[in-house]
Parts: C-alpha cells; structure tokens; sequence
C-alpha cells in the first residue's frame, strides 16, 4: 500500500527514540506497511490502535499492494485523479492521495484510517464513462463496495472490535462517534438509508434525484470536508468534474472528437443539471462528520485528460 507514500514533512519518529518493545512493534508494522515504514507511517499510536483489532489487520494486509500517497491535513479524505489519453474511454492512470487529519486523538486517527482505506481498496468509478449520471455516480459513492456506507460500516466494525481494549476515554470517544451507527444497524441491513436524510436540502436535490430516496429528516451523519449531507457533497462534486470536463470538450468539438467524447457531450452535457446551484442549508447541530472520498476529472493538456474526485 505504501510503497510510494511521499511525506513532505519530518519523519514521525526514528529508531533511535524507540525503545526495545517499540522496536518490536515497529518491526511488525514494517511488514504489514513497507520497508519504509520507519519514516513514512502514521502517527505510531494510531498503527498500534489498529494492531488489536482483527479487521483492521486484514485491511492493512490488503492495503500494502495499492499505490497511495499519504499525507497529514486538517481533515482525512482520499482523493482520486483519473488521467488518460485524450479521447480514450479508460483512464490510463489512477493517482490515489490519503491524507489523514493531524488535529485528533489517536484512537480518532486509527479510525479514520480504516474508513479511508475502505475507499482507497474498493472500486473506482470512471469519471470518462459516457453512461455516468448524476443519480448513479451517487448512489454508489454511498452504497457502493468502496462508498461511504461501506466505509462506515468497517470503521464501526474496527471500533466495535476495540472497545474491550482501550482506555475508558477511548470508549466514550467511539462510542460517541458509532453509536448512531450500531443503532441503525439493529434495524437491519439498510442502516445507509440515514445516508440519504438531507433536511432542507431536499428542495434542490430532490428534482435531481428522482429515483435515490432521499428523506426531508436532518442528516445524523455528513461528510466533515464538505460539511454537508452525502448526497449533496457527491451531487456537487459530480456537477463540479462534469462541468469541467464538458467545458473542455465543447472547445474542441470542432477540431474533432472521439466517439467515446462525443456521447459525453451528448449524454452528460447537455442536461439541465449542469446548470443548476446547489446551495446547502446550514449544518445540523447534532450532525456527526465523517471523512469523504474525492474524485475530479478534465483535461490537464491537450493530449491528456486528468479527472479528481474525493471521497470523504
């Protein structure tokens, strides 16, 4: 997973500051992360936090053949940046960015680690696919296999697995952070329906997502980069790459395009959608946030095109 981390920053720590049962753990991360472990992991509390639970182990395993680049910010996201050959269907290459908040508690770091790699190991979405619609590329960014109620879903697993082992001040915090998920889930196996409560922001999304149930209830949980309700981050982040992408295609339609660009802009681009705002309502007070996903596209030079989108 990381071999090709790229911290700008000092290393965490060093083995000189290590003690021998440090050394110790350090030496398992070592095999679960890279040889490059000692200088690139993240924060070493919340790598041992993630070493008791069963889950999060086989996540990590999972984890060490994908190609991320870590980073540390104010708030964790994965953002993916989708480049291909001008005119192509597939992108040729995917870059794939985790940055993990540094303004936490460990145990809160731990945590998010989990929930950004359920996005980072599951399926991408291909911002160049003709067919992709806006409903569509929002439902899966929240019950996809690698979507918001997925990501969701495993760190409460993970937090649930830690609750015999850590401290009482550990506890309260996850539980604090997953209690409104385990009870949905004892309502059954369509706990995400919460995902899809906008509040007031039903009145704009509701003519853009006819066929995704979407609920006029404040949103128990949101995405914290964008600070909105799921849907509404994902709708505004999808109007965003596709607005831009179809920008770039209308300035060359006339120099000629591909097939595959040319029922883009017949299917992606001449919808009404595109022009609509989307304005948010204000947070809900009790609202908990939880880290989002980001995926963009567009054309970065004339022979390529390059699309970013995140998850939170």
């Amino acid at each position: 997973m990381f071999r090709q981390l790229r911290l700008r920053q000092k290393p965490l720590f060093t083995l000189s500051s290590l003690g021998a049962e440090k050394i110790l753990v350090m030496a398992y991360l070592a095999f679960i992360f890279s040889p490059m472990v000692f200088a690139l992991t993240p924060p070493e509390a919340a790598l041992q936090y993630l070493s008791l639970s069963e889950t999060a182990e086989r996540l990590l395993k999972e984890a060490q053949y994908a190609s991320v680049e870590l980073k540390f910010g104010d708030t964790s996201k994965t953002e993916f940046v989708a480049t291909r050959s001008q005119g192509d269907l597939l992108p040729s290459h995917w870059r794939t960015v985790l940055t993990l908040s540094d303004q936490q508690e460990p145990i809160d770091q731990a945590i998010d680690l989990v929930h950004e790699l359920t996005h980072v190991l599951g399926p991408r979405v291909n911002p160049y696919d003709p067919s992709l619609s806006l409903t569509r590329y929002v439902r899966i960014g929240i019950e996809g296999e690698g979507g918001e109620g997925r990501a969701i879903e495993t760190e409460c697993k993970v937090a649930r697995e830690l609750l015999s082992q850590v401290s009482a001040q550990d506890v309260i915090r996850l539980r604090s952070r997953c209690a409104p998920v385990w009870g949905e889930q004892t309502r059954g196996p369509f706990w995400y329906r919460v995902l899809y409560f906008v509040g007031a922001d039903i009145e704009t999304l509701g003519p853009l997502l006819r066929s995704l149930p979407l609920r006029d209830r404040a949103a128990p949980l949101i995405s914290a980069a964008a600070r909105k309700p799921y849907p509404l981050a994902l709708a505004e982040e999808y109007l965003e790459f596709t607005s831009g992408l179809c920008e770039r295609l209308k300035a060359r339609q006339y120099s000629g395009l591909s097939q595959v660009d040319q029922e883009i802009l017949r299917n992606r681009c001449s919808t009404s959608t595109l022009s609509m705002s989307l304005v948010p309502s204000k947070m809900p007070a009790n609202a908990i946030t939880r880290s989002v996903d980001k995926r963009s596209s567009g054309d970065g030079t004339p022979k390529a095109g390059r699309v970013l989108a995140s998850r939170y």
